[in-house]
């Protein structure tokens, strides 16, 4: 008989930023970014709906994660096989729902951000476009970057689970998907900008 997959081997294939839309118990609407890393038994969830942030801890039951976020009603998730599954998840008691669509997957293998320069490309909440060029250096257990897309910018980021959050002045941060190739793709302003940089 073959062995049964473990959940170590499921988390990474669902590590990674996603773009929430749900519905309220009210039935108003809401969109956000979700951050998926990897535990020994789960998964973490980080939400960022507009300026407020949520978290919870999810276990697998088959092809389903339950989600308690510290409210009365954890929210299940249901997902296909392989990578860059959507999430489909509905609170317990059937009052509001939450999909997650999968923006970019983080590395299934422990990886550390290049340090050196980077091609910046990305996505302004308005939709205009915008490039140009980001330094990341290491700094203990903390990364600098350094952005200059027109303007400058600076941040600080802590990695975890391969994915890079990134605190830079803003309400919300940027969130990095650290991918095989070495790129980190990612998400801001609560998941309505979007942004990859590219090791030079």
């Amino acid at each position: 008989r073959e062995p049964r997959p473990t959940q170590a081997t499921i988390a990474p294939q669902l590590a990674g930023i996603y773009r929430a839309d749900g519905r309220n118990p009210d039935g108003s609407r809401y969109k956000g970014m979700v951050a998926l890393q990897p535990t020994a038994d789960g998964m973490r969830f980080t939400w960022w709906i507009g300026r407020q942030i949520f978290r919870g801890t999810g276990e697998f039951a088959g092809r389903m994660l339950v989600v308690n976020w510290g409210q009365t009603h954890p929210v299940v998730y249901s997902f296909g096989a392989g990578a860059g599954a959507v999430l489909d998840g509905e609170w317990a008691d059937g009052t509001a729902t939450e999909r997650l669509v999968p923006f970019a997957l983080a590395a299934p293998a422990r990886a550390t951000p290049q340090e050196g320069r980077y091609r910046v490309a990305g996505r302004n909440a308005d939709g205009s476009r915008y490039s140009g060029t980001l330094t990341l250096r290491r700094d203990g257990d903390l990364y600098r970057l350094n952005w200059k897309v027109g303007s400058s910018y600076q941040g600080t980021g802590r990695l975890d689970g391969n994915i890079l959050t990134v605190d830079w002045g803003a309400a919300t941060p940027v969130v990095y998907a650290l991918g095989s190739d070495g790129r980190l793709t990612g998400l801001w302003e609560a998941g309505r900008g979007e942004e990859v940089l590219t090791p030079e």
